[in-house]
């Protein structure tokens, strides 16, 4: 400390002052402890000069009252004079002002304005079930519950976006929005003078006014009316795909980016780099060398980051309607799932309506009765029945109503083939029994007596329904019979209806067991040959009329055309599992094409095959187009069990293939795993209108007997297929799902569902739906439990949503 060095010090100098008088040695013992006082009070206003002043100031002082040999009390009054007047301004005693840090020019290279180069970010998939948007650039803090959680920093934004994707949702896409202008920041505030005019621009309010005056008028003036210009702009998105960081760079007339979504968290950041044109303000760091240079180009970044969650098979929203207790769990009073009803094994669905057939359900009631009202009975056995599911405002399935048809009776097997677009339904019945034929509205009296009249056993019929939002009902239309209800052979039994498919403006009914040649019903020469019925929709007014029967061009006995069928705007697809045709090619141009011959044999017994027709604009033209068969097709292989129709792209089932390989395009010639299945995928070259193949797709768990490609489900680009007879480690033919990507021609293997509770024989998989984020999966050989005895109830069946 100071003070403990000057004490010595003093010590030192008072030694030489004469002592021989009383007055002296008074007066030093006054001044030492006095001067103790001083430096201990003061201590911290002393330097090393001041101290030095202090000591020559006090000898002066004892050498005049010894020459002067003055009284005791002057040589005081002098010592106290001394003492003022070494504090004074001008004494070296003065107290120091406090030391300042020499001020140096103040400059920023800091641009005084704000530019938020994107709006906002908006998020969607390609399911387009959720979508995630901000224009919330702000620094407020979010709201509770709110995802967005800005956090900004001058000249540069860190904004974080959270959200949680479905588990179907396979990819996203990205789209930055531009801002059209920009803003003034906070870097500083004008200063206005009396007279209202802006004279100085405050960057910092810490700093001192006077440290600023460099800005002149004109420079202000000039900040104050500047436009900015943005002279160049790169947007990059840097994101984790399969384990690799990739990053995307575009400008801004790239208006989207689509990326993929993984499982769990997916993180992502845009960065954007861009120049802007500012005004020189004259506090520049490096200001320009010539002072007509009036702006300068500043670099501005800013950086978004977000997160996006895709669920976790164990987050799905997982429901069982058809538990041990049947489907009494979702509150439908009374219903009981009994022996042998299969439930699954029939799934129709849409964004608003679940529809489960039942053709073996046994009550005798007739029409449509709401879920609450239901009382069920075992007297019409096996006549069938539809149960309808409506979906909430929080995606959950409840029930809503139990149709049946109005003229139901015992052996129908109503419910055996449901198709639902928008609010219209159709529903068959290959087990009615009435001799009518064609289209008949349901409220007429003329079909009410035709519906009673049951002299054509087994000829079958389809029920058209439309739901009426007012009541919240669902309505039968059209009684629809085949179009010529007769045979002659005397047996009516044709399976009409056994499959069936309802779009915007067809509706395809087939009759796999048809015998005919080309369509006359009078021809039986090729027995279970199969047809399939095609009807116009008109919705406005509700209108149904027939339009044609498609034949396959070499029909054969027991091919089964009309086993499956699938359509979209251009064109019609049917399956014939099974065909025995031994060739393994695509042949296009159908309509044209005269050389008949190839294709008339039966050497690949069940090999299958697919045929496309086309549509014509008007909707109602339908030609011959291809005729698909796999290019390692053989025998009991049935191609075409299951099959799936998107704008350019088919996908076949054949559930009996038996390659060995694994995956996409491996071991295609290998036929080493009996009935292991495959699925096919072709593709439309729209340049040339032909179809080709592009995939051969395996389970990646290749087993043997497991029926891969059994039933197939796709919408958007979400691929699902069903093996229902894979082996699980502890149940034969349990069943497993397995579901896909499919984006740009590429497969890619996203999941397998095997339930909690996976049981043998339950066949999960047998048949399935998909639509946005919903999946809908069937087990109709289920064995439930009678909850009242404990009983086994065998092929109860099983339905588990996924949503």
């Amino acid at each position: 400390m100071v003070y403990k060095r000057l004490i010595p010090l003093l010590d030192h100098y008072l030694l030489y002052i004469p002592s021989k008088s009383v007055f002296n040695i008074n007066l030093v013992n006054y001044l030492y402890e006095y001067n103790r006082f001083v430096y201990i009070q003061f201590v911290s206003l002393f330097n090393y000069e001041t101290l030095q002043r202090t000591k020559r100031n006090m000898v002066y002082m004892l050498a005049a009252s010894q020459i002067h040999h003055i009284t005791r009390q002057i040589s005081v009054l002098i010592l106290m004079i001394g003492l003022m007047v070494g504090c004074s301004r001008d004494n070296p005693l003065v107290t120091p002002e406090e030391y300042v840090e020499p001020q140096t020019p103040f400059c920023t290279d800091e641009s005084p304005y704000s530019f938020e180069l994107v709006k906002r970010i908006d998020f969607t998939n390609t399911n387009n079930d959720f979508v995630i948007e901000s224009d919330s650039f702000s620094n407020e803090p979010p709201l509770d519950g709110q995802v967005t959680s800005p956090s900004v920093s001058v000249n540069n934004r860190v904004i974080d976006y959270s959200a949680s994707a479905p588990f179907l949702s396979n990819s996203t896409t990205i789209t930055p929005i531009p801002l059209t202008d920009y803003k003034r920041n906070d870097l500083g505030e004008v200063i206005l003078n009396d007279e209202g005019e802006p004279t100085i621009v405050l960057l910092n309010k810490e700093l001192s006014l006077d440290v600023l005056q460099t800005l002149s008028e004109e420079g202000l003036d000039q900040l104050l009316n500047f436009n900015p210009e943005v002279t160049s702009i790169t947007y990059s998105i840097v994101y984790t795909e399969e384990g690799e960081s990739i990053t995307d760079v575009f400008d801004e007339e790239l208006i989207s980016l689509t990326t993929d979504l993984s499982e769990g968290i997916n993180d992502f950041s845009i960065r954007i780099n861009s120049n802007v044109i500012v005004p020189i303000t004259g506090l520049e760091c490096n200001p320009p060398s010539d002072d007509s240079v009036i702006t300068r180009s500043v670099t501005l970044n800013y950086e978004l980051n977000y997160s996006i969650i895709r669920d976790e098979l164990e987050k799905f929203t997982n429901t069982e309607p058809d538990t041990d207790s049947g489907m009494r769990e979702l509150n439908i009073a009374g219903l009981e799932i009994g022996q042998n009803n299969e439930l699954g094994n029939v799934i129709a669905l849409n964004d608003d309506f679940l529809i489960l057939g039942v053709p073996n359900e046994n009550s005798a009631f007739q029409g449509v009765v709401s879920a609450s009202d239901l009382i069920q009975n075992d007297f019409a056995s096996t006549s069938g029945a539809a149960f309808v599911f409506m979906k909430d405002e929080n995606n959950v399935w409840l029930p809503h109503s139990v149709i049946k048809s109005s003229n139901s009776e015992a052996g129908d097997r109503f419910g055996t083939a449901v198709s639902i677009h928008g609010t219209t339904m159709v529903i068959s019945a290959p087990g009615e029994d009435s001799s009518a034929s064609g289209i008949h509205e349901t409220d007429s009296s003329n079909a009410q007596t035709l519906k009673i009249n049951n002299t054509a056993s087994n000829s079958g019929a389809a029920y058209f329904f439309t739901f009426d939002e007012e009541t919240s009902a669902w309505q039968e239309q059209f009684y629809i019979k085949p179009d010529v209800n007769l045979v002659s052979d005397g047996s009516f039994d044709k399976r009409f209806g056994e499959k069936l498919l309802l779009s915007n403006n067809m509706l395809l009914l087939s009759a796999p067991g048809e015998d005919s040649a080309s369509g006359d019903a009078g021809d039986s020469s090729f027995p279970d040959s199969g047809i399939v019925y095609a009807y116009e929709v008109e919705t406005s007014p509700l209108n149904l009329s027939y339009v044609t029967g498609l034949k396959s061009f070499n029909p054969g006995a027991g091919d089964l055309f009309g086993s499956t069928l699938a359509i979209n705007e251009n064109f019609i697809a049917v399956g014939a599992p099974f065909e025995d045709n031994d060739k393994r090619e695509i042949i296009n141009f159908l309509a044209t094409n005269t050389d008949s011959d190839p294709f008339e044999n039966d050497n690949r017994l069940n090999s299958g095959a697919v045929y496309i027709y086309s549509r014509g604009q008007d909707g109602s033209t339908i030609n011959d187009y291809s005729y698909i068969k796999p290019s390692n097709g053989d025998s009991e292989d049935f191609f075409g069990s299951a099959i799936a129709l998107n704008e350019g792209e088919l996908f076949v089932g054949a559930p009996g293939e038996d390659g060995s390989g694994t995956g996409l395009n491996r071991d295609k010639p290998s036929n080493s795993s009996s009935n292991s299945g495959a699925v096919y995928v072709y593709k439309l070259n729209e340049a040339g209108n032909v179809w080709f193949e592009t995939n051969y797709l395996k389970a990646n768990d290749n087993q043997a007997g497991s029926g891969f490609g059994q039933h197939i489900g796709f919408d958007k680009n979400n691929l699902v297929i069903g093996a229902p007879t894979f082996d699980t480690t502890f149940n034969v033919n349990a069943g497993k799902v397995y579901l896909y990507q499919y984006k740009d021609n590429e497969i890619i293997y996203n999941q397998q569902f095997i339930p909690t509770g996976s049981e043998e024989n339950m066949q999960l998989g047998k048949k399935l739906a998909v639509k946005n984020r919903h999946l809908i999966l069937g087990a109709s050989g289920f064995t439930g439990t009678d909850s009242g005895t404990g009983n086994d109830i065998p092929n109860m069946g099983k339905v588990i949503t996924y949503q």
